[in-house]
Order: C-alpha cells, then sequence, then structure tokens
C-alpha cells in the first residue's frame, strides 16, 4: 500500500482527490493536511510515499514546504498543485527539485496518471514498503553517527544499509543513484548543524565521481564506508578549528581588558559558552586554567613596564590589573622566580 498525504488548503479539492483514488480502486492510504506547516509534520510523523500539495497555502507555502520533505524524506515524491494563473510557481518547483506539477483545474484520467507514475518510480527500488521503511531508520541512524562523530557507528551503519538494500539482488544503476542521493541528503543535514565547508563538498563530488565509475556493489560499500569516515574527520577537524577560534576570541577579550576586572564567566558569555564548558575548553586549548593564564599574561605585560622608571612598582601593579600590590609581588616571583624590585634591578645592571 501506497502513503499518500494530501496537503490543500481548499476541502473540495482533497475530497475531489480521493474521490478519483477511490473510484479507480487504487491501493493508497490517504493523509490530510490543510497548510503547509501541518503537512510537514505529518509528513516527518507517517513517512508517505507521495505528496500531493497545493502551492498556495497558508502558515507554510507549498513549495517551502515540499523542498523541506524533499530535504528530509528525499525518497518521497511531491507533486504541486497550481491554477494557471500561477504556472510560474510550477517552474520554481522544478528548480526546487520537487518531482512534478498539476495544473488546476486537474482532470481525473491526468491526475491517476501522474499518481501511478509516482507510484511506479517509489517502487523502482527493489525492495518493499516494509525494507523502505527499514532503510528510512537505517539512513536516519547512519546520519546521526556522522553527527556524533562516531566513526566506528557509522561504519557499521553503512554495512546496515546495504544489508538491508540487498548486495545480491540490486540492480547497481539504481543503486548508484540511490547512493548518490543518501550523500546529498548527508551533506545537507551537516550543513544543517554547521560542520559544513569547503573539503566536505569536494569529498562530496569526489564521491559521487567514484561511485559513478565503479561497477561492483562491494566497491561500492568500500567507497560509502571511505566517505562517511572522511567526512567526520573534516567535521572533527572544522569543530575543532571552531573552538580554537572561539578560544583566540577569548585571549583577545582578556589582551583587551587585561587592565580591568576581567572574570571567567564575562569572557565565557563573550565568545557564547558556559562557564563550565568555556573552563574545561580553556583548559584543553591553552594548557592552562583561566586564572593562571589571567595572572601569566599580566605579569609579561608588567614585564614590559619595568624599564620605564617613571613608573612605581606600585602603579606598574596597578596598570596591568593588581589592585594589591603585595598579591602582585607574590604572583611575579611565582611566575618569573623573582621580585619585582629585583626584576628591575638587574634590568638596570644589564643596561
Amino acid at each position: 500500500m501506497i502513503k499518500l498525504l494530501i496537503a490543500e488548503d481548499e476541502r473540495i479539492t482533497r475530497e475531489y482527490i480521493k474521490f478519483v483514488i477511490e473510484e479507480n480502486r487504487l491501493d493508497v492510504q490517504v493523509v490530510e493536511a490543510d497548510n503547509g506547516l501541518e503537512a510537514v509534520a505529518l509528513a516527518r510523523e507517517v513517512q508517505p510515499d507521495l505528496v500531493i500539495m497545493d502551492i498556495r497555502m497558508p502558515e507554510l507555502d507549498g513549495l517551502k514546504a515540499g523542498k523541506i520533505i524533499k530535504e528530509e524524506m528525499p525518497f518521497t515524491k511531491v507533486v504541486i498543485l497550481t491554477a494557471y494563473e500561477h504556472f510560474s510557481y510550477a517552474q520554481s518547483a522544478i528548480k526546487a527539485r520537487l518531482d512534478d506539477y498539476l495544473l488546476k483545474p486537474v482532470s481525473p484520467r491526468l491526475l491517476m496518471e501522474t499518481i501511478e507514475n509516482q507510484m511506479k518510480g517509489q517502487i523502482n527500488y527493489n525492495y518493499d514498503n516494509r525494507r523502505f521503511d527499514d532503510i528510512l531508520r537505517l539512513e536516519r541512524d547512519l546520519i546521526e553517527a556522522m553527527l556524533q562523530k562516531n566513526d566506528s557507528v557509522a561504519r557499521a551503519g553503512v554495512a546496515a544499509i546495504f544489508e538491508g538494500y540487498g548486495r545480491r539482488d540490486s540492480d547497481l544503476e539504481d543503486l548508484k543513484n540511490y547512493l548518490i542521493e543518501l550523500t546529498g541528503v548527508i551533506m545537507r543535514r551537516l550543513r544543517a548543524d554547521d560542520v559544513s565547508n569547503r573539503l566536505m563538498t569536494e569529498r562530496k563530488v569526489d564521491c559521487h565521481a567514484r561511485i559513478q565509475e565503479l561497477d561492483s556493489v562491494e566497491d561500492l560499500e568500500e567507497e560509502m564506508t571511505a566517505f562517511a569516515r572522511d567526512v567526520i574527520r573534516l567535521a572533527v577537524d572544522d569543530f575543532r578549528s571552531e573552538k580554537e577560534k572561539n578560544i583566540h576570541k577569548a585571549l583577545a577579550y582578556i589582551a583587551d581588558h587585561y587592565q580591568e576586572k576581567v572574570y571567567l564567566t564575562e569572557v565565557a558569555r563573550h565568545i557564547g559558552y558556559s562557564s563550565s564548558y568555556f573552563s574545561r575548553l580553556f583548559k584543553e586549548i591553552t594548557g592552562k586554567r583561566f586564572s593562571d593564564y589571567l595572572l601569566c599574561y599580566r605579569t609579561e605585560r608588567a614585564k614590559k613596564l619595568m624599564d620605564n622608571y617613571q613608573l612605581t612598582l606600585g602603579e606598574i601593579a596597578v596598570k596591568v590589573g593588581f589592585e594589591d600590590f603585595s598579591y602582585f609581588s607574590h604572583v611575579f616571583h611565582k611566575v618569573v622566580g623573582e621580585t619585582p624590585s629585583h626584576y628591575r634591578r638587574h634590568l638596570e645592571t644589564t643596561k
């Protein structure tokens, strides 16, 4: 049985489509939505094989809703309904990679032909509806593993998809088309989670070229495993780079504000992290605790002011953010190995 979602704000149109289906005794399970947001929510819930959707609906128009459905459920066919005066929208539907469009008023014959054509396309892959649902579940598991950057689970996910698809009885060209579409879905999800970059896009293009060249199911599985591994590695590198960039922002903030009172909480807030996460990350990236780094930085700034003999040691302490001279002297001795006064005398003798 094919699952059909009718998304149309005019009830009479929904009833008309259902009437045509019943009259022709199609084995179709119908669910209905009367706005775009409801259509997307229902599609996520029931995973329809085919969506017939009006292009102009409240809440969310058909083009946007159809695009979301295709991105999340690439095997779902989406057919757009549009009036003659809105024919330009149909061209937009094609550009959005939706599957077909119908001009209102649509005849029963044309409606039936469209539904039957889309149904045929839906079963071109050589697995039944149960296996189709299983494949979708395996895809979601694979994508989740890649988002979690879990290489071993992702490798197992690729193997499970090939097992579910059928290593032996698969049509090679169908399988290649499926894998190309799957890599596209993976990349769109990764972009949505902000772990995409130019190198990832290049890897996807390379994967598509390799898929077209390969001539065995085993080689295709090996390429997909390599693709998952490489994309996870790039995602990890990208994530690490983003963390390092944010810590550099924190270091720049310290450099700008070290003369003032500087608190870990305010620096964490400045870069958008919680205090506890920022504290752990700062130590991981710099090798020092935040408080130790701040004291060392202030001490280094103090050393640069030592040869300005117009400043007293007390004034230097204040300039680098210490309110208490005795504490400044204690920190300076701990970091440099000698007191501020000894350090300054040493500078005088070496001139």
